[in-house]
């Protein structure tokens, strides 16, 4: 119970047994506790598509990194400046730390950390290239 989706979907469950319930809700406990569990992003995707402003604020760079480079791009297009301004942040930092990481390649003796092989390094800078992608596509590049 200590990862935060475990804690929303107790809470969820609870309202859901309440009054407080209504049931216009634009998506369901079980949809919801798909949306969570899914490995792909396809249910999430397809509430983007349908303009789900909701969806679409809750759109973590997660999200993006498991989509399809098609779907992202797509509901990149749908962010709003403050939005995209967010994702950016949160992916900067990612890359930086990245980067920081592929920076082991090939370092000779170092005490505190193993370098990385040939094979991490290419992952490393395969999410990185990825990352930039995603980079592009926020600041409004095709």
């Amino acid at each position: 119970m200590n990862n935060p989706s475990d804690k929303v979907t107790a809470i969820f469950q609870e309202i859901a047994q309440t009054d407080l319930w209504d049931e216009e809700m634009p998506i369901s406990l079980q949809e919801y506790e798909s949306l969570l569990v899914a490995e792909d992003t396809e249910s999430l995707f397809q509430m983007i598509d349908q303009q789900d402003e909701e969806a679409i604020k809750n759109v973590t760079l997660e999200d993006l990194m498991q989509m399809p480079f098609d779907k992202s791009k797509k509901c990149i297009e749908k962010f709003s400046l403050a939005k995209r301004i967010q994702v950016l942040s949160e992916l900067d930092t990612r890359r930086s730390y990245l980067y920081s990481q592929a920076s082991r390649y090939g370092a000779g003796n170092q005490r505190d950390s193993e370098p990385l092989s040939a094979k991490d390094w290419r992952t490393i800078m395969g999410r990185i290239k990825h990352l930039e992608i995603l980079q592009a596509w926020l600041y409004g590049i095709s």
